[in-house]
């Protein structure tokens, strides 16, 4: 077996993350038994900032695990090529705006919001939110701040077409919930600013 040191010191960074996150998170598993305004001051108390994509993910992996309740899959589905909404956004610089083609959630998690379309008005792209309710076809979500702070929006899936086939919806396109996981997010100045206890790294 070849002693490799940088693989040694990157696990070892690993779960000295996951341990301060643990920490940071130590009240997850009663959060489902919590009052809706208690879950989403307790989302608003806590952020993990990540500077590589994996990290992230990996985080928002090992958060989603802790937290207690059924687990579901969003999974995109074909978009019929006629009738739906398509995407509006082409850039961010908070997250990807396209979400995956499965995403695992459970109630009481909070999400990042990649794409406001159809509400505009209300949301702002990036905004984090509370998961309440799952159907194959809404979202039932209470932003964590915002001048929706607290009340229940529903989110619908959008139609995502690849950049040189937006003039026309074919078989590549497909529908999706615009969210992703947000226990951590991208270091951005959007987050700086929020009202939270912070962990940034990097492993």
């Amino acid at each position: 077996m070849v002693y490799n040191p940088q693989e040694e010191y990157r696990e070892s960074s690993i779960q000295h993350s996951q341990s301060m996150i643990l920490q940071l998170h130590s009240e997850l598993p009663l959060l489902p038994n919590l009052p809706y305004p208690q879950q989403v001051a307790y989302h608003n108390s806590r952020i993990v900032l990540c500077l590589h994509s994996s990290t992230m993910a990996r985080t928002n992996s090992f958060l989603l695990a802790e937290l207690p309740g059924q687990q579901y899959q969003l999974t995109a589905c074909r978009s019929p090529p006629f009738d739906y909404t398509v995407s509006q956004a082409t850039s961010i610089s908070i997250a990807d705006p396209v979400p995956d083609h499965q995403i695992s959630v459970k109630r009481g998690m909070p999400l990042i919001l990649l794409d406001n379309t159809g509400h505009e008005e209300h949301l702002e792209m990036g905004t984090r939110l509370l998961l309440i309710a799952v159907t194959s076809n809404s979202l039932t979500v209470k932003p964590l701040t915002g001048s929706t702070q607290g009340l229940n929006v529903t989110l619908h899936r959008l139609t995502y077409v690849p950049q040189n086939q937006r003039a026309c919806a074919t078989h590549t396109s497909f529908s999706q919930f615009p969210v992703a996981a947000a226990f951590a997010v991208p270091m951005h100045d959007k987050y700086y600013d929020f009202p939270a206890l912070h962990i940034s790294y990097s492993p």
